[in-house]
């Protein structure tokens, strides 16, 4: 377009003309039209303005019909692009969409818990679409859902932008009408294998809910198929030590899960579901990497050379964070969560990706498998991988890798 306006620039009558051709006049509009949604999907905009981002790539619409315009024999394409367009949205709608009532709980004004009333079926690792009426009609967000239990669905928000931001602002023991589209995405089972030797999570923030359900559902497969019980290792490294209330009540689940018995926060004490005394009993250890203080009682959290056994003592002697404090004072003099289970350690320190990785392969045996599962950003995710790739050998263990990046 630039190149034909260079041309006729020199010659005004020509260019005149030119722009009083209807077909200078549409192409002239399918160009903007491209340029605008072009600029409205740079970057920074998708990261600062989500809304604007979404709303401006309406406008594809509009580009299609003007290129119909400006060329006419593609009026055709044009038309079948769009009626293929809408039947992909019609099937979805009355295929994947649902309504329910959610109640939120809102942590520290920084993330949002949604739980959702009604079954929709789905398996680990998917992530569901969620519209607030209330808050508006054209915003629909994706989630991933953090919660295994098929009776309702449960997702956190954290509050990075304009919808996830208002989201903290729900009312206290307040119902909303939400309309949900999905499942979508693969799912994702871990400890099938029948030699893994060990299976680690690694996440940061609120990549937990992502690991969340792909741990429970591990947990529940071993109860029901009597599944090899090997080692489990959960790592998430959180900024401050309150954010670990976002999902204390899931995490403790957990830990009771891998103990021997299964409940679940969505429902009341009476409806808990005990693990039969033969279920298998999983190995599973806790690590939290913080790197600030946050408690009430900050100076009682900071306990100086804790008296440990000698085995775990010689583990944490080859840990990454040997110049760190491990937390474990008893609950009572600590306002912590998971204070006094010793299957919980705190660590005041930023966790080395690439010398934890190659500890946990070195200390696998040859005929092994490791399960690696990570959720975090970018730059975590980039040095697990160069983690594995750099530590893994031919005549060592087998890694099994599974990655997910959660977008702010």
């Amino acid at each position: 377009m630039g190149c034909m306006f260079h041309v006729w620039m020199p010659w005004k009558f020509l260019l005149a003309q030119q722009l009083s051709t209807s077909k200078v006049q549409f192409g002239i509009a399918t160009y903007t039209t491209l340029c605008l949604m072009v600029l409205m999907a740079a970057w920074p905009v998708r990261r600062w303005a989500y809304e604007t981002f979404v709303v401006s790539h309406t406008l594809f619409l509009v580009f299609l019909v003007l290129v119909g315009l400006h060329t006419p024999y593609a009026m055709r394409f044009t038309v079948t692009g769009i009626f293929c367009y809408l039947i992909n949205v019609l099937t979805g709608w009355f295929v994947k969409t649902h309504t329910t009532l959610a109640q939120a709980t809102v942590f520290q004004d920084r993330l949002t818990r949604l739980r959702m009333d009604g079954p929709v079926p789905h398996t680990p690792g998917q992530h569901i679409y969620v519209c607030v009426p209330s808050m508006s009609l054209i915003q629909w967000h994706p989630f991933t859902i953090s919660s295994g239990d098929q009776s309702s669905i449960t997702v956190h928000a954290r509050a990075v932008g304009g919808f996830t931001r208002n989201l903290c602002r729900w009312p206290e023991n307040t119902q909303k009408r939400v309309i949900l589209a999905g499942p979508y995405g693969e799912s994702v089972h871990v400890g099938r294998e029948l030699n893994s030797h060990k299976i680690l999570f690694l996440a940061a923030g609120s990549g937990l809910s992502y690991i969340l359900p792909i741990l429970m559902d591990l947990l529940q497969s071993r109860r029901m198929q009597n599944l090899n019980t090997c080692a489990v290792e959960i790592v998430w490294c959180v900024r401050d030590p309150d954010e670990v209330q976002w999902f204390q009540e899931e995490l403790e689940v957990i830990l009771d899960a891998a103990q021997g018995y299964i409940d679940a926060p969505e429902k009341d004490k009476e409806d808990v579901d005990l693990i039969t005394s033969d279920a298998p009993e999983t190995p599973l250890r806790l690590m939290i990497h913080y790197t600030a203080l946050a408690f009430c009682d900050q100076e009682s959290f900071v306990v100086q050379a804790p008296t440990i056994p000698s085995s775990v003592g010689q583990a944490l002697a080859t840990s990454t964070t040997t110049a760190s404090t491990v937390v474990t004072t008893a609950k009572t003099a600590l306002n912590a969560p998971f204070a006094g289970d010793e299957r919980v350690e705190w660590v005041k320190s930023r966790l080395n990706v690439s010398e934890y990785i190659k500890r946990q392969i070195d200390e696998t045996p040859r005929d092994k498998i490791i399960e690696v599962i990570g959720c975090g950003p970018s730059l975590m995710l980039a040095e697990l991988h160069n983690a594995v790739a750099a530590s893994e050998t031919l005549s060592g263990c087998r890694v099994n890798l599974h990655t997910e990046r959660f977008h702010m």
